[in-house]
């Protein structure tokens, strides 16, 4: 399987050899470890310390997975644990695909692992991955995961894509207006598209993709929202939308 790797990623997959108790030396590693059991279900304090408690539940993994609970960090262990960015990564194959076809299929294949955030507000490894290494409140990531995947989509086909990488929303919109992609409120194109929620004429808060329509309705996949749709959610979700809400402008990825 050919799997696409920035560097932000492998950060985050790539092994981190054996993990010892500790008691007072805090460990990026070990914390990597305590999200990465987080996002299982296997909750424990994320404060880099490999403990009795990251220990137990990383044991309780193990055993979920049906391999030894040695409570230990091994390769195979930690490969199941990253399993889920891992096959997000995947690059489909693309014979006869178009460039909106493939971004379609990436972005759902990043829904179907359902990244969050772990640890905080705009933290864990996920929004690492998307934002280039960065988390932390300072670090919404709705545009980079658009970014994200609009990379990994054109180093499927052997292209660039059609906006650079950017973090803001408004950067966004200023590149799409540059580029000839910017559509406004017209959305009678029904090729995917991104939408970007204005706030006013010059600020947009939030952007997603729009992959199908229903009756004035879109429906997305959107990176940092939560159910009441905000721009500062935690979640990676399909959602919604009506075309009826003011607000909404739309780029063309093609």
């Amino acid at each position: 399987m050919n799997i696409y790797m920035p560097s932000s990623v492998v950060e985050e997959v790539e092994y981190p050899g054996n993990l010892f108790l500790q008691s007072s030396r805090c460990d990026v590693k070990v914390k990597r470890l305590q999200e990465w059991l987080n996002f299982h279900l296997c909750g424990t304090k994320i404060d880099g310390l490999f403990g009795s408690a990251t220990k137990s539940a990383l044991a309780k993994f193990q055993g979920n997975n049906n391999i030894n609970a040695s409570g230990q960090l091994d390769q195979t262990t930690w490969s199941l644990l990253v399993k889920p960015m891992v096959d997000a990564m995947a690059i489909p194959a693309s014979t006869g695909k178009s460039y909106g076809d493939v971004v379609q299929m990436i972005a759902k294949q990043h829904l179907t692992v359902r990244p969050v955030e772990i640890g905080g507000q705009n933290c864990g490894p996920w929004v690492r991955a998307y934002m280039k290494g960065h988390d932390g409140n300072n670090y919404p990531w709705c545009a980079g995961f658009v970014s994200f995947v609009l990379a990994q989509s054109a180093q499927c086909l052997g292209t660039n894509a059609p906006l650079s990488y950017t973090f803001s929303c408004d950067d966004m919109v200023k590149d799409a207006r540059g580029s000839g992609l910017f559509l406004g409120i017209d959305h009678s194109e029904r090729s995917p598209l991104i939408f970007a929620k204005r706030r006013t004429s010059t600020d947009w808060t939030h952007v997603g993709f729009c992959f199908s329509w229903e009756s004035g309705v879109f429906v997305t996949i959107e990176g940092n929202t939560n159910d009441q749709h905000s721009r500062e959610g935690f979640e990676l979700a399909e959602k919604y939308r009506s075309t009826e809400e003011e607000g909404y402008d739309f780029i063309r990825i093609t």
